[in-house]
């Protein structure tokens, strides 16, 4: 039109969707109508969703598929809609007289790097239903309703629906509905391959029960810590920043455990204490409860004290997970800061009257738990920090696999100098075996502050894994062949596996 001239815009063709989205939704069964799937662009007047980048049709795809996970989370009382992603709980038919209500909310944070990184999404669903979940049971309630928040660049329907698995079974694991489960594709906002999770938790208990009860507690009290089950959340930043550093794969054998991959072993998803919370609050024997997240072992116990009483650890009462060794001789981190980051192999701290103590440690063990007192409350001073570990630069130090300890920076000065560790001299003796561990000890040679280093190796067969290691390593390797007579004739042994 000449009465508008240059001032009129360029309409974009419409977006086709690539043969992998339409497989993906395929696979969902669910169909989009004709125009999504003409492969054949056509002129049109006006702009579509579509063209900007979102989706509506896969996010109505990822929710039917969800839909049906949902289901088997169902819980008298509360119910889900069967024709929209909603929920609704009746307190009157669940038992309260005068109920109160508690929620929370949470991430994941950057351990979403680590699962891109290794392709594996499942984990991290289980992780954002634990953390919600675990916070409200702390609190004396009970988890009633689960929803979740999935935002990204562009919609991937696989890596949704691991996501949603994972909460789901979750969900089922604590007795909690999962309601509701959104999707939001944001261009612009992340950037290609980045998302985020947030869940959202709702809960209830009966008026007087809220945790914690800082008015009971008193010095004398115990502290029983429930066991993690790696990392669970927290720290991954650091974490990060270190692997990437030293080159680390996620994909590799870790340095502390070459049966699994280094990735696995962080991706392990967070323990759900819900059970365990739920017995010990009905029974009337919980003073508080600290779930270890935000701020580490040190940071998060305070959050459930009053400020006249402080949390005595003790090290020697729990052994460290190797991962948290490997992750303080790595980066250098003192045992003050290590406890102040990550949760240190405890998931969960619970306040405990002495008198209740074997009580509640009975309890928890007949439901699988293993339980340990780690501390004790005792009066606090103004100007203490509200808790402190004793004897973590010695306990801690200790590999128990063998028998060495592994100092941290600030137990010896000298140990700053890689070049001034003094390392004793490891002779690896092994058989015929195909598979190895020496890879692994190699790998862990490599930590500055490690207080071994392989000379040499002895094996049984020269064509066993430990000397083709060995060998490619660059380390001496020597043979002892044994001769084996049967029936006249000599052989030496094949490998094992051959």
């Amino acid at each position: 039109r000449k009465d508008i001239g240059s001032s009129a815009i360029a309409i974009p063709r419409p977006r086709i969707r690539s043969g992998g989205e339409l497989a993906s939704m395929g696979s969902m069964g669910i169909q989009a109508n004709a125009r999504s799937f003409n492969t054949t662009p056509e002129r049109k007047s006006s702009a579509t969703y579509l063209d900007a980048g979102v989706d509506i049709e896969m996010d109505e795809a990822i929710g039917a598929s969800t839909k049906k996970l949902m289901q088997r989370t169902s819980r008298p009382g509360c119910t889900l809609s069967s024709e929209v992603h909603e929920g609704h709980c009746e307190l009157s038919t669940l038992g309260y007289k005068a109920p109160e209500v508690v929620n929370s909310t949470n991430g994941i944070g950057t351990k979403l790097k680590v699962a891109t990184a290794m392709g594996q999404f499942e984990s991290i669903g289980i992780d954002l239903l634990a953390l919600c979940a675990n916070d409200v049971a702390a609190r004396g309630a009970e988890p009633l309703m689960f929803s979740s928040h999935h935002s990204c660049a562009k919609l991937d329907a696989q890596q949704s629906l691991q996501v949603n698995q994972g909460a789901a079974d979750g969900c089922h694991e604590a007795n909690c509905a999962f309601v509701e489960a959104k999707t939001a594709e944001m261009p612009g906002v992340y950037n290609s391959g980045t998302f985020d999770l947030v869940g959202f938790c709702i809960g209830a208990t009966e008026r007087g029960s809220l945790l914690p009860k800082r008015d009971t507690m008193k010095a004398g009290d115990v502290i029983i810590g429930l066991h993690s089950s790696g990392l669970h959340s927290n720290g991954f930043s650091l974490l990060r920043s270190v692997v990437q550093a030293a080159g680390i794969r996620y994909q590799a054998a870790a340095p502390f455990d070459p049966t699994r991959s280094f990735g696995e072993v962080l991706l392990a998803p967070t323990r759900i204490y819900v059970r365990a919370l739920q017995a010990l609050t009905k029974a009337g024997l919980l003073k508080g409860a600290a779930p270890i997240t935000r701020g580490g072992l040190s940071r998060s116990i305070p959050r459930v004290l009053p400020k006249q009483l402080k949390a005595q650890l003790k090290a020697e009462n729990w052994e460290l997970p190797a991962v948290f060794r490997w992750i303080a001789a790595r980066c250098k981190i003192p045992c003050d800061e290590l406890a102040a980051t990550f949760n240190c192999g405890i998931g969960m701290a619970l306040v405990v009257a002495q008198e209740h103590k074997e009580q509640v440690m009975t309890m928890l063990k007949k439901m699988d738990e293993e339980p340990c007192v780690i501390g004790e409350l005792f009066a606090r001073k103004d100007g203490q920090p509200q808790a402190h570990i004793d004897g973590a630069e010695s306990c801690w130090l200790m590999l128990p696999e063998l028998g060495v300890s592994l100092p941290f920076p600030q137990v010896l000065s000298s140990l700053q100098d890689p070049h001034m560790v003094s390392r004793s001299k490891v002779l690896a003796l092994g058989g015929s075996a195909l598979a190895t561990p020496l890879k692994a000890l190699l790998e862990a040679t490599e930590i500055w502050a490690f207080p071994a280093e392989v000379s040499a190796v002895i094996s049984l067969s020269s064509q066993s894994q430990l000397v083709k290691t060995a060998k490619t390593a660059g380390i001496a390797s020597f043979v002892v062949e044994p001769e084996v007579k049967v029936g006249g004739n000599s052989f030496a042994p094949p490998p094992r596996g051959a």
